[in-house]
């Protein structure tokens, strides 16, 4: 699953667990990120909570994330290895999306993402 959000998110905050935020999210290993902006001036913000979850791939899962040029979120199972799939051979992942109606800090983050944690 890769989320891009839209144009108005573009310098949005990223936040991660282990205290991780904005550039350095990216490429880091962690249970759930998150991105939070506002929506075209009008209609208040967002947040989209997302959690690494598992893969069937002999490499963790990392932290594609980020909020310049366009933000965007995922656990990526390649973001820096190569995954070759012998013919007949799967990949699985699994991960899970949470979308809040608001825009949220770390501090009531936290607390979501431990009550949503799969």
């Amino acid at each position: 699953m890769f989320w891009r959000g839209p144009r108005a998110w573009t310098g949005a905050d990223v936040i991660a667990d282990g205290g991780h935020e904005g550039d350095a999210v990216m490429g880091t290993r962690g249970a759930w990120a998150a991105i939070t902006g506002e929506h075209d001036e009008i209609d208040g913000g967002a947040t989209v909570l997302a959690y690494a979850g598992t893969t069937t791939a002999a490499v963790p899962l990392k932290w594609f994330a980020r909020s310049s040029a366009f933000a965007c979120l995922n656990p990526s199972p390649a973001f820096d290895t190569e995954i070759k799939l012998a013919p007949g051979e799967t990949l699985s992942l699994s991960h899970r999306f949470v979308f809040i109606d608001r825009m949220v800090d770390r501090r009531e983050l936290e607390p979501i993402a431990q009550r949503f944690t799969p």
